[in-house]
Protein backbone atom coordinates (compact mmCIF):
# COMPACT_ATOMS: atom_id res chain seq x y z
CA UNK A 1 0.00 0.00 0.00
CA UNK A 2 2.72 2.33 1.03
CA UNK A 3 3.78 2.63 -3.03
CA UNK A 4 0.24 2.99 -4.25
CA UNK A 5 -1.10 6.71 -4.91
CA UNK A 6 -4.19 6.50 -3.45
CA UNK A 7 -7.15 8.75 -3.18
CA UNK A 8 -9.58 8.65 -0.79
CA UNK A 9 -13.50 9.56 -0.52
CA UNK A 10 -16.21 8.76 2.15
CA UNK A 11 -19.71 9.20 1.21
CA UNK A 12 -22.63 10.49 2.94
CA UNK A 13 -23.94 7.17 3.46
CA UNK A 14 -20.95 6.33 5.51
CA UNK A 15 -19.35 4.52 2.03
CA UNK A 16 -15.53 4.71 1.33
CA UNK A 17 -14.11 4.51 -1.90
CA UNK A 18 -10.52 4.49 -2.70
CA UNK A 19 -9.00 4.33 -6.18
CA UNK A 20 -5.74 4.60 -7.65
CA UNK A 21 -5.04 5.88 -11.24
CA UNK A 22 -2.47 4.01 -13.12
CA UNK A 23 -1.53 5.35 -16.12
CA UNK A 24 0.11 2.73 -18.22
CA UNK A 25 -3.39 0.60 -17.68
CA UNK A 26 -6.14 0.72 -20.18
CA UNK A 27 -8.89 -1.30 -18.36
CA UNK A 28 -10.33 -0.77 -14.49
CA UNK A 29 -10.75 -3.34 -12.07
CA UNK A 30 -13.39 -2.41 -9.32
CA UNK A 31 -14.00 -4.29 -5.97
CA UNK A 32 -17.20 -3.54 -3.55
CA UNK A 33 -15.73 -5.31 -0.23
CA UNK A 34 -17.79 -5.99 3.14
CA UNK A 35 -16.54 -6.62 6.12
CA UNK A 36 -18.22 -10.18 6.67
CA UNK A 37 -17.64 -13.63 6.46
CA UNK A 38 -17.81 -16.92 8.03
CA UNK A 39 -16.17 -15.85 11.68
CA UNK A 40 -19.83 -13.38 11.85
CA UNK A 41 -22.17 -16.19 11.05
CA UNK A 42 -24.15 -17.42 14.43
CA UNK A 43 -23.71 -20.90 15.05
CA UNK A 44 -27.32 -21.63 13.66
CA UNK A 45 -26.36 -19.52 10.40
CA UNK A 46 -22.90 -21.45 9.15
CA UNK A 47 -22.35 -21.12 5.76
CA UNK A 48 -25.07 -17.67 4.83
CA UNK A 49 -22.27 -15.59 4.17
CA UNK A 50 -20.54 -17.58 1.39
CA UNK A 51 -24.58 -18.59 0.08
CA UNK A 52 -25.70 -14.84 -0.03
CA UNK A 53 -22.46 -14.27 -2.28
CA UNK A 54 -23.79 -16.80 -4.56
CA UNK A 55 -27.71 -16.06 -4.52
CA UNK A 56 -26.79 -12.31 -5.53
CA UNK A 57 -26.08 -13.57 -9.03
CA UNK A 58 -29.27 -15.36 -9.50
CA UNK A 59 -31.09 -11.92 -10.30
CA UNK A 60 -32.10 -9.04 -9.01
CA UNK A 61 -35.58 -7.15 -9.27
CA UNK A 62 -34.91 -5.76 -12.14
CA UNK A 63 -32.66 -8.25 -14.27
CA UNK A 64 -32.42 -12.60 -14.40
CA UNK A 65 -29.40 -13.73 -14.00
CA UNK A 66 -29.07 -14.64 -17.10
CA UNK A 67 -30.31 -11.01 -18.35
CA UNK A 68 -27.20 -10.26 -15.56
CA UNK A 69 -24.45 -12.86 -17.59
CA UNK A 70 -25.53 -11.13 -21.02
CA UNK A 71 -25.43 -7.75 -19.44
CA UNK A 72 -21.72 -8.64 -18.45
CA UNK A 73 -21.04 -10.21 -21.52
CA UNK A 74 -22.24 -7.41 -23.88
CA UNK A 75 -20.09 -4.93 -22.18
CA UNK A 76 -16.73 -7.17 -22.47
CA UNK A 77 -15.85 -7.12 -18.71
CA UNK A 78 -16.63 -9.95 -15.91
CA UNK A 79 -17.30 -10.05 -12.60
CA UNK A 80 -16.89 -12.33 -9.54
CA UNK A 81 -17.40 -12.85 -6.06
CA UNK A 82 -15.29 -14.47 -3.38
CA UNK A 83 -16.10 -14.81 0.44
CA UNK A 84 -13.51 -15.39 3.49
CA UNK A 85 -13.96 -15.67 6.87
CA UNK A 86 -13.33 -11.94 7.41
CA UNK A 87 -14.55 -11.00 4.34
CA UNK A 88 -16.67 -11.22 1.20
CA UNK A 89 -15.85 -9.37 -2.27
CA UNK A 90 -17.59 -8.50 -5.41
CA UNK A 91 -15.06 -7.49 -7.90
CA UNK A 92 -15.26 -6.77 -11.77
CA UNK A 93 -12.78 -5.92 -14.68
CA UNK A 94 -14.05 -3.36 -17.19
CA UNK A 95 -13.18 -1.06 -20.37
CA UNK A 96 -13.47 2.68 -19.19
CA UNK A 97 -16.20 3.71 -21.22
CA UNK A 98 -18.40 1.16 -19.30
CA UNK A 99 -17.53 1.76 -16.18
CA UNK A 100 -20.61 3.69 -14.70
CA UNK A 101 -22.62 0.96 -16.40
CA UNK A 102 -20.57 -1.89 -14.08
CA UNK A 103 -20.71 -0.08 -11.12
CA UNK A 104 -24.59 0.25 -11.92
CA UNK A 105 -25.17 -3.61 -11.98
CA UNK A 106 -22.56 -3.80 -9.20
CA UNK A 107 -24.92 -1.91 -7.39
CA UNK A 108 -28.04 -3.30 -8.41
CA UNK A 109 -26.94 -6.52 -7.38
CA UNK A 110 -26.03 -5.12 -3.40
CA UNK A 111 -29.14 -3.34 -3.10
CA UNK A 112 -31.78 -4.93 -4.75
CA UNK A 113 -31.40 -8.70 -5.09
CA UNK A 114 -34.17 -11.03 -6.26
CA UNK A 115 -33.91 -13.63 -2.83
CA UNK A 116 -37.03 -16.08 -4.80
CA UNK A 117 -37.79 -19.52 -3.00
CA UNK A 118 -37.06 -20.90 -6.05
CA UNK A 119 -33.43 -19.63 -6.29
CA UNK A 120 -32.86 -21.15 -2.84
CA UNK A 121 -33.70 -24.13 -3.66
CA UNK A 122 -31.43 -24.53 -6.85
CA UNK A 123 -28.06 -22.54 -5.15
CA UNK A 124 -29.07 -24.67 -1.95
CA UNK A 125 -28.04 -27.92 -3.63
CA UNK A 126 -24.95 -26.22 -5.84
CA UNK A 127 -23.26 -25.20 -2.74
CA UNK A 128 -23.70 -28.97 -1.65
CA UNK A 129 -22.03 -29.81 -4.45
CA UNK A 130 -19.82 -27.51 -3.64
CA UNK A 131 -18.97 -28.66 0.44
CA UNK A 132 -18.57 -31.93 -1.39
CA UNK A 133 -16.53 -31.20 -3.79
CA UNK A 134 -14.07 -29.97 -0.82
CA UNK A 135 -14.42 -32.66 1.05
CA UNK A 136 -13.15 -34.60 -1.75
CA UNK A 137 -10.23 -32.58 -1.85
CA UNK A 138 -7.54 -33.37 0.21
CA UNK A 139 -5.27 -30.64 0.66
CA UNK A 140 -8.64 -28.30 1.63
CA UNK A 141 -9.93 -31.09 3.99
CA UNK A 142 -7.03 -31.08 5.90
CA UNK A 143 -6.33 -27.70 6.04
CA UNK A 144 -10.10 -27.00 7.19
CA UNK A 145 -9.54 -29.58 9.77
CA UNK A 146 -6.14 -28.28 11.19
CA UNK A 147 -8.16 -24.59 11.78
CA UNK A 148 -11.07 -26.74 13.57
CA UNK A 149 -8.50 -28.08 15.73
CA UNK A 150 -6.64 -25.19 16.48
CA UNK A 151 -8.88 -22.86 16.86
CA UNK A 152 -11.68 -24.87 18.54
CA UNK A 153 -14.54 -23.41 19.34
CA UNK A 154 -13.50 -20.16 17.96
CA UNK A 155 -15.74 -18.05 14.61
CA UNK A 156 -12.28 -18.64 12.83
CA UNK A 157 -12.53 -22.11 12.85
CA UNK A 158 -15.47 -22.53 10.64
CA UNK A 159 -15.16 -23.55 7.29
CA UNK A 160 -16.35 -20.65 5.25
CA UNK A 161 -18.94 -23.13 3.08
CA UNK A 162 -20.49 -24.16 6.17
CA UNK A 163 -22.28 -27.40 6.92
CA UNK A 164 -24.51 -29.24 5.05
CA UNK A 165 -26.92 -29.51 7.96
CA UNK A 166 -27.09 -25.48 8.30
CA UNK A 167 -27.12 -24.97 4.15
CA UNK A 168 -30.57 -26.71 4.14
CA UNK A 169 -31.83 -24.49 6.20
CA UNK A 170 -31.45 -21.41 4.71
CA UNK A 171 -34.63 -19.44 3.88
CA UNK A 172 -35.46 -15.96 2.03
CA UNK A 173 -35.74 -14.63 5.77
CA UNK A 174 -32.51 -15.65 7.09
CA UNK A 175 -30.28 -14.53 4.15
CA UNK A 176 -32.27 -11.24 3.96
CA UNK A 177 -32.06 -11.01 7.77
CA UNK A 178 -28.35 -11.86 7.61
CA UNK A 179 -27.39 -8.63 4.22
CA UNK A 180 -29.52 -6.47 7.13
CA UNK A 181 -26.99 -7.02 9.51
CA UNK A 182 -23.98 -7.04 7.71
CA UNK A 183 -24.63 -5.36 3.86
CA UNK A 184 -24.30 -2.19 4.88
CA UNK A 185 -23.07 1.08 3.74
CA UNK A 186 -20.65 1.65 6.72
CA UNK A 187 -19.25 -1.83 6.19
CA UNK A 188 -18.92 -1.29 2.85
CA UNK A 189 -15.16 0.27 0.84
CA UNK A 190 -15.46 0.22 -3.11
CA UNK A 191 -12.35 0.42 -4.87
CA UNK A 192 -10.79 0.91 -7.92
CA UNK A 193 -7.53 0.97 -10.04
CA UNK A 194 -6.83 1.43 -13.38
CA UNK A 195 -7.57 3.87 -16.20
CA UNK A 196 -9.18 5.81 -13.09
CA UNK A 197 -10.36 9.08 -12.81
CA UNK A 198 -11.46 9.67 -9.10
CA UNK A 199 -13.48 12.72 -8.72
CA UNK A 200 -15.82 10.60 -12.02
CA UNK A 201 -15.62 7.31 -10.14
CA UNK A 202 -16.64 8.89 -6.89
CA UNK A 203 -19.59 10.40 -8.32
CA UNK A 204 -20.53 7.19 -10.55
CA UNK A 205 -20.54 4.86 -6.91
CA UNK A 206 -22.98 8.03 -5.76
CA UNK A 207 -25.09 7.68 -7.80
CA UNK A 208 -25.24 4.06 -7.76
CA UNK A 209 -25.33 3.37 -4.35
CA UNK A 210 -27.80 6.62 -3.52
CA UNK A 211 -30.30 4.28 -1.63
CA UNK A 212 -27.76 2.19 0.14
CA UNK A 213 -27.85 3.15 3.75
CA UNK A 214 -27.85 1.27 7.05
CA UNK A 215 -25.55 0.53 10.16
CA UNK A 216 -23.76 -2.94 10.62
CA UNK A 217 -24.30 -4.93 14.09
CA UNK A 218 -20.89 -6.50 14.16
CA UNK A 219 -20.87 -9.34 16.76
CA UNK A 220 -17.85 -9.04 19.35
CA UNK A 221 -15.61 -11.64 18.44
CA UNK A 222 -12.32 -12.27 20.67
CA UNK A 223 -8.84 -13.13 19.29
CA UNK A 224 -8.88 -17.12 18.87
CA UNK A 225 -6.14 -18.74 21.32
CA UNK A 226 -4.08 -21.57 19.81
CA UNK A 227 -5.11 -25.30 21.23
CA UNK A 228 -2.76 -28.02 21.46
CA UNK A 229 -4.02 -31.08 19.31
CA UNK A 230 -3.92 -34.08 17.42
CA UNK A 231 -7.03 -34.37 14.42
CA UNK A 232 -7.03 -37.39 11.80
CA UNK A 233 -9.63 -37.60 9.30
CA UNK A 234 -9.54 -41.96 7.72
CA UNK A 235 -9.83 -42.18 4.25
CA UNK A 236 -9.18 -44.86 1.62
CA UNK A 237 -6.47 -42.83 -0.38
CA UNK A 238 -3.01 -43.43 -1.37
CA UNK A 239 -1.96 -40.77 0.23
CA UNK A 240 -1.59 -39.22 3.60
CA UNK A 241 -2.15 -35.35 3.50
CA UNK A 242 -0.84 -33.46 6.89
CA UNK A 243 -1.24 -30.02 8.28
CA UNK A 244 1.11 -29.31 11.38
CA UNK A 245 1.50 -25.61 12.59
CA UNK A 246 0.80 -23.22 15.37
CA UNK A 247 -0.38 -19.69 15.68
CA UNK A 248 1.35 -16.92 14.22
CA UNK A 249 0.73 -12.94 13.79
CA UNK A 250 -1.83 -10.93 12.37
CA UNK A 251 -1.50 -8.31 9.66
CA UNK A 252 -2.20 -5.52 12.61
CA UNK A 253 1.24 -6.69 13.65
CA UNK A 254 2.71 -5.51 10.60
CA UNK A 255 6.30 -6.35 11.35
CA UNK A 256 6.16 -9.75 12.81
CA UNK A 257 3.70 -10.55 9.90
CA UNK A 258 6.28 -9.61 7.17
CA UNK A 259 8.65 -11.71 9.14
CA UNK A 260 6.89 -14.67 9.05
CA UNK A 261 6.20 -14.29 5.11
CA UNK A 262 10.02 -14.12 4.81
CA UNK A 263 9.94 -17.44 6.89
CA UNK A 264 7.09 -19.06 5.28
CA UNK A 265 9.80 -18.19 1.70
CA UNK A 266 12.76 -19.86 2.87
CA UNK A 267 11.14 -22.84 4.37
CA UNK A 268 8.85 -23.53 2.18
CA UNK A 269 7.37 -21.15 0.20
CA UNK A 270 9.48 -22.45 -3.56
CA UNK A 271 11.77 -24.45 -4.82
CA UNK A 272 14.50 -23.46 -2.99
CA UNK A 273 13.21 -23.46 0.35
CA UNK A 274 14.58 -25.46 3.07
CA UNK A 275 11.86 -27.93 3.31
CA UNK A 276 11.30 -28.76 -0.67
CA UNK A 277 15.03 -29.47 -1.36
CA UNK A 278 15.50 -31.53 1.78
CA UNK A 279 12.14 -33.74 1.55
CA UNK A 280 11.61 -33.85 -1.52
CA UNK A 281 14.73 -33.32 -3.66
CA UNK A 282 17.37 -35.09 -1.21
CA UNK A 283 15.37 -37.81 0.49
CA UNK A 284 12.39 -38.20 -2.18
CA UNK A 285 9.78 -39.02 0.69
CA UNK A 286 6.94 -36.37 -0.56
CA UNK A 287 5.74 -34.87 -4.35
CA UNK A 288 3.96 -31.93 -2.30
CA UNK A 289 6.39 -29.93 0.63
CA UNK A 290 5.63 -26.62 1.80
CA UNK A 291 4.88 -23.48 4.11
CA UNK A 292 1.91 -21.45 4.01
CA UNK A 293 0.99 -18.37 6.45
CA UNK A 294 -2.27 -16.79 6.96
CA UNK A 295 -2.47 -13.18 8.55
CA UNK A 296 -6.11 -12.19 9.59
CA UNK A 297 -6.89 -8.83 11.22
CA UNK A 298 -6.72 -10.48 14.88
CA UNK A 299 -5.07 -13.54 14.48
CA UNK A 300 -2.19 -15.51 12.16
CA UNK A 301 -1.42 -18.92 11.57
CA UNK A 302 1.91 -21.16 10.13
CA UNK A 303 2.02 -24.14 9.19
CA UNK A 304 3.94 -26.87 7.15
CA UNK A 305 1.64 -28.73 4.82
CA UNK A 306 2.32 -31.84 2.51
CA UNK A 307 1.63 -35.41 1.27
CA UNK A 308 3.28 -38.49 1.34
CA UNK A 309 2.72 -42.24 1.43
CA UNK A 310 1.66 -44.11 4.86
CA UNK A 311 4.67 -45.42 5.13
CA UNK A 312 6.77 -42.85 4.69
CA UNK A 313 4.93 -40.54 7.48
CA UNK A 314 7.68 -40.94 10.14
CA UNK A 315 10.48 -40.58 8.01
CA UNK A 316 8.66 -37.34 6.87
CA UNK A 317 7.94 -36.06 10.35
CA UNK A 318 11.59 -37.09 11.02
CA UNK A 319 13.23 -35.15 8.63
CA UNK A 320 10.63 -32.00 9.30
CA UNK A 321 11.81 -32.36 13.06
CA UNK A 322 15.23 -32.03 12.17
CA UNK A 323 14.66 -29.06 9.79
CA UNK A 324 13.28 -27.04 12.68
CA UNK A 325 15.51 -27.49 14.96
CA UNK A 326 17.97 -26.72 12.50
CA UNK A 327 16.42 -23.07 12.24
CA UNK A 328 16.00 -22.93 15.90
CA UNK A 329 19.80 -23.59 16.88
CA UNK A 330 21.64 -22.20 14.01
CA UNK A 331 19.13 -19.58 12.67
CA UNK A 332 18.36 -18.31 9.19
CA UNK A 333 21.80 -17.80 6.82
CA UNK A 334 22.19 -14.11 5.32
CA UNK A 335 22.44 -15.82 1.82
CA UNK A 336 19.03 -17.44 2.58
CA UNK A 337 17.53 -13.83 4.11
CA UNK A 338 18.41 -11.97 0.88
CA UNK A 339 16.95 -14.05 -1.03
CA UNK A 340 13.63 -14.21 0.76
CA UNK A 341 14.00 -10.47 0.50
CA UNK A 342 14.01 -10.26 -3.00
CA UNK A 343 11.29 -12.54 -3.74
CA UNK A 344 8.82 -10.60 -1.36
CA UNK A 345 10.04 -7.37 -3.25
CA UNK A 346 9.78 -9.18 -7.08
CA UNK A 347 6.30 -10.44 -5.95
CA UNK A 348 5.47 -7.02 -4.95
CA UNK A 349 6.61 -5.66 -7.54
CA UNK A 350 4.32 -7.95 -10.24
CA UNK A 351 1.18 -7.85 -8.57
CA UNK A 352 1.52 -3.95 -8.93
CA UNK A 353 1.64 -4.14 -12.62
CA UNK A 354 -1.62 -5.91 -12.57
CA UNK A 355 -4.91 -3.12 -12.47
CA UNK A 356 -6.83 -6.09 -10.30
CA UNK A 357 -3.53 -7.15 -7.92
CA UNK A 358 -3.58 -3.14 -7.23
CA UNK A 359 -7.44 -3.18 -6.60
CA UNK A 360 -7.32 -6.08 -4.28
CA UNK A 361 -4.26 -4.36 -2.55
CA UNK A 362 -6.73 -1.66 -1.94
CA UNK A 363 -9.56 -3.74 -0.28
Amino acid sequence: MDMLDVSVAKLDNGMRVLTCKLSWAKSIAIGVWFRVGSMHERNDEHGIAHFTEHLLFKGTRRHSGRAIARLIDDMGAYLEAFTERELTCYYARVLPEYLPRMVKLMAELITEPALRHRDIIVEREVVLAEINEANDTPDELVQDAFMEAIWNGHPLARSVLGKPETVRQFTVDSVMEFMQRFYTADNAIVTAAGCVDHERFVDAVERAFNSFGGHARMPRNSAPHARRGVKAIPRSMAQLYFCIGMQAFSQRQRRCFLASILLDLIMGGNASSRLFQSIRERLGLAYSIGTTVMGLCDAGLFAITGSCTPNHLNRVLTALHREINALLEKGIKRTELERAKMQLRASTVMAQESVMGQMFQMG
